[in-house]
């Protein structure tokens, strides 16, 4: 493949195929137009992490840090695998908001987006 950069155009000729041109990049981002000629010279996409499905196991493994194996509860921390999926969801989104009190909850609740929060409480939840 070859990958020509000019006047902020670039020509893509991948072996073997037609060369495709893409007259203008975006400014502020010709750094990145090798990579943008790549991605586009085979067909690639990349999903953005903000669409991609929430890996609720994952995050689950994070509350075990604190709430125990299986969300048994530890010590002065609350026991969440006696919870359904609606009351996990529901304190998870009062500690992100700030509506419910909280020692470390709330900081870390911020740091996840309603689907995330969705499917972890799905995850852990008792059905």
């Amino acid at each position: 493949m070859v990958i020509v950069s000019a006047n902020n155009a670039i020509t893509v000729k991948p072996m073997g195929r037609m060369a495709m041109k893409f007259d203008s990049i975006p400014s502020g981002i010709t750094a990145f137009a090798p990579l943008a000629a790549f991605v586009a010279a085979f067909g690639l996409s990349v999903t953005p992490a903000s669409a991609q499905s929430p890996n609720a196991a994952v995050i689950a493994a994070n509350c075990a840090v604190c709430h125990g194996q299986g969300g048994a509860g530890a010590g002065d921390v609350v026991k969440i695998n006696d919870k359904t999926p609606a009351q996990i969801t529901e304190a998870m989104v009062a500690f992100r908001d700030g509506k419910k009190p909280s020692t470390i909850m709330g900081r870390i609740a911020k740091g996840y987006t309603d689907a995330q929060v969705a499917a972890v409480a799905n995850y852990i939840g008792k059905k």
